[in-house]
């Protein structure tokens, strides 16, 4: 990734908590002036040293996301096939020494709700266009300024689909050995 300079907090403090007990006193006041729009800001627990734990609501959907640090550019991480946010359990702390990090478990992994898509129309539920809108919606609502992507495998293609969805809130994708398996929708089958 290249440098990127760091830039004063643009909103979304309120999602992670901070580390040291006077940034703690700062953060419980911004808290306070902007309980209305937390939602379920009470539920985010500390998860390991210096990375908080919080659930975010998402058409109806729980979503699971893990962040670290206070100050710096947004950096939103976001797993492969078959992982979640534990995937990325030794960057986030990292990262959050110099960026607000993010991690999130796209819809139907890790801790996130799996809804069944017999439910639904065929090819529906788990795919790019989804996931895509999933990444836009949580940079938008939850980090609340324009983030930088890093994406794992298919996580890559939905990272991809957010920023062509909504290039103002995606800064730049990282791309880490990214999966091209045919799982767009138009190569899907159909559920029975």
């Amino acid at each position: 990734m290249a440098h990127i300079a760091q830039a004063p907090h643009m909103g979304g403090l309120e999602h992670c908590r901070l580390r040291a007990p006077l940034r703690a006193r700062r953060l419980h006041a911004a808290v306070l002036c902007n309980a209305a729009s937390l939602g379920s800001a009470a539920s985010r627990t500390e998860m390991r040293p210096g990375v908080y734990e919080g659930y975010w609501q998402w058409q109806g959907h729980k979503i699971r996301y893990q962040c670290s640090g206070e100050s710096g550019e947004p950096v939103l991480l976001v797993h492969g096939f078959g992982g979640n946010c534990d995937h990325w359990r030794k960057n986030t702390p990292e990262l959050g020494k110099r960026f607000r990090a993010y991690s999130i478990d796209l819809l139907g992994y890790g801790f996130s709700d799996k809804p069944d898509p017999r439910q639904a129309p065929p090819n529906s539920i788990y795919n790019f266009d989804t996931w895509g809108q999933q990444l836009v919606d949580f940079t938008e609502q939850v980090i609340g300024a324009p983030a930088y992507l890093s994406c794992n495998s298919v996580g890559g293609l939905a990272g991809l689909k957010a920023g062509i969805l909504r290039p103002d809130l995606v800064r730049g994708v990282q791309l880490l050995n990214i999966s091209l398996r045919g799982l767009h929708v138009t190569r899907q089958q159909p559920w029975q």
